[in-house]
């Protein structure tokens, strides 16, 4: 196969010295850059998914290093992959350039982690952005039933947490009870509340 920009390595006459393969990320000559390794790492990670469809291909930074020069070749290359593939891009460079190809953007704040930005709108709870990003086009947020049925059915079932507690809070106020039966006035016992 032949890699991006290989008449550049021909002409520096290091074409027969770079060595890509034996592992998934590839082995590389010491001698390129960090920019020129990014974009054969990339360009092998293209063609072996190429034969491949619906694959989830998570980059990140696929443009830290890269020279402004070789933006254009790998956006390319991302919209070829984003016809058979979901590809997920987590970067801090040329944001603007991805958000004009990309399908949905979501914007994390590195001083608030709690909300995110979700193509443009402010204040969306992290949580609930990654499940309807999960569950995908047919998400949709709704109150209703279901959510309480759920923990009703988990709560009260033989395993559920909610009838212990309240077996063993009617136990312990059984023996409070029963501290004061047939107490007179001067026997009150001494009744030590704590609480962790």
């Amino acid at each position: 196969t032949k890699l991006p920009y290989w008449d550049i390595y021909i002409k520096e006459n290091k074409s027969k010295t770079i060595i890509v393969g034996g592992t998934i990320a590839g082995q590389f000559m010491a001698g390129l850059s960090g920019g020129q390794r990014k974009l054969l790492l990339f360009e092998l990670i293209v063609q072996r998914t190429a034969s491949q469809d619906n694959l989830l291909i998570v980059l990140d930074e696929p443009f830290a290093g890269v020279t402004d020069d070789f933006v254009p070749f790998i956006v390319g290359r991302l919209n070829e992959m984003r016809k058979n593939h979901n590809i997920l891009l987590v970067t801090n460079d040329h944001v603007e350039t991805l958000k004009k190809m990309a399908d949905n953007t979501v914007t994390v704040s590195a001083i608030d982690r709690s909300t995110v930005k979700i193509n443009g709108k402010m204040g969306v709870d992290r949580g609930m952005a990654l499940l309807a990003m999960s569950i995908g086009d047919e998400y949709q947020h709704s109150t209703n039933n279901k959510d309480l049925e759920f923990f009703r059915s988990v709560e009260f079932s033989k395993n559920g947490g909610i009838l212990n507690v309240v077996v063993f809070a009617v136990f312990a106020f059984t023996l409070f009870l029963l501290m004061f039966w047939n107490s007179a006035p001067g026997q009150e016992a001494l009744v030590l509340v704590a609480a962790g």
